[in-house]
């Protein structure tokens, strides 16, 4: 019983340092940032933060870098990342995925371990040299440039699609180009290597021997410093050759110059609003010219009487509609096909004349009344 609990005690203890080990060795930091030049964020999770020099990075943070933007990273074996703008990686142990953007890598130092570039479509595999790997999303295209050294490129998918790419050659995978498998590695232009340079401001090969060597084997040199020679925005991709590098690179932002500009055109743009906007037009008629339309104008008289009246206004009205109108109420009506009435309708009708509100008189006298007030009201 006693062997039981020791030994019970024992695994105890040791799975408690294996799991305390565990998670000392999460969160020991993978890299550090060593320089940053623009805006660079870190992803941990889901907080959001800028990076700036001397930040690590953990296990399967993401770093964004934004258009004009570079962000150098450091490993603890002696790699050294320069992330391009626009670009988005993650960091793992000893392997870094791309996302987007072009990443150099480098590292003249042979190591016992095997490192691994990433992206969702390729893997390269190197433990020493120099090397570009771009990711573009939009084809699916994975890219890799040698710049010293040979490096492994292999589709993810099938591994037996693989290929050795040597310095100053290059090769890429992609699924519209024979199924995935890699593209026979072909030499680079100079102004296609000068063109992947100018994506990463003050970053130069570590080996500048090799570099002029390479320049001067290239069968398509140029004379003059090769940092100069840029890819043309307006030149078209379809028109060269397949498997040529074009990279256009996007012009530096002045923010202050932005900001001062984006003021000012908002000013001019409420002044022409303003200036733009129809006035309301008042209707006025105009007598300045004449026409050949005649105008006939009518007044009214002032002795016109009433058109109601058929009399003179100081005689009683009641006189000449007394005996004629009678309300509405209690018209008679003239059938042309009389109808003998019975009984209990001529008693209905009396009973309803003597229930009136008014006599017969008193109501034709306020029809009059209303009706002169009418025509008053109409004439004058």
């Amino acid at each position: 019983m006693k062997k039981l609990f020791k030994s019970i005690n024992l695994t105890s203890l040791i799975l408690l340092l294996f799991v305390v080990e565990i998670s000392a060795f999460a969160k020991a930091p993978r890299a550090v940032i060593s320089s940053v030049k623009g805006n660079v964020f870190l992803l941990t999770g889901d907080s959001m933060k800028k990076l700036n020099t001397g930040d690590f990075l953990y296990e399967f943070d993401e770093l964004f870098t934004e258009i004009g933007a570079m962000a150098t990273i450091q490993d603890y074996y002696d790699n050294q990342f320069h992330l391009s703008g626009s670009g988005h990686i993650r960091v793992m142990n000893r392997l870094i995925e791309l996302k987007s953007g072009y990443l150099w890598t480098q590292n003249l130092e042979a190591k016992k371990e095997t490192f691994q570039i990433q992206t969702i479509n390729a893997a390269v595999k190197y433990s020493s040299g120099e090397f570009v790997v771009s990711y573009d999303g939009e084809n699916s295209k994975t890219q890799v440039l040698s710049i010293k050294g040979t490096h492994e490129l292999t589709n993810l998918e099938n591994r037996f699609m693989s290929t050795s790419v040597s310095s100053g050659y290059f090769s890429f995978i992609s699924e519209k180009y024979e199924s995935g498998n890699p593209r026979l590695p072909t030499e680079i232009g100079g102004s296609a290597y000068a063109s992947i340079l100018n994506l990463f401001e003050d970053v130069k090969p570590l080996n500048s021997e090799s570099t002029k060597e390479f320049m001067a084997s290239s069968p398509n040199k140029k004379s003059g410093h090769y940092k100069t020679a840029r890819v043309p925005a307006s030149s078209s991709v379809s028109a060269r050759s397949e498997g040529e590098i074009t990279i256009i690179r996007a012009p530096k932002v002045d923010e202050k110059r932005s900001k001062m500009l984006k003021n000012m055109y908002q000013s001019k743009v409420s002044e022409l609003k303003k200036a733009s906007r129809p006035k309301p037009k008042k209707f006025s008629i105009q007598y300045d010219k004449k026409t050949s339309v005649s105008l006939k104008v009518y007044r009214a008289s002032k002795n016109r009487k009433p058109a109601s009246s058929g009399v003179n206004s100081n005689e009683d009205p009641r006189k000449e509609f007394s005996s004629v109108r009678k309300p509405a109420s209690i018209r008679e009506l003239n059938p042309q096909v009389k109808v003998k009435k019975s009984a209990f309708e001529k008693s209905l009708l009396k009973q309803y004349k003597v229930q009136m509100r008014h006599s017969k008189e008193i109501n034709s006298l306020i029809n009059d009344l209303k009706s002169i007030d009418n025509d008053y009201d109409e004439a004058y």
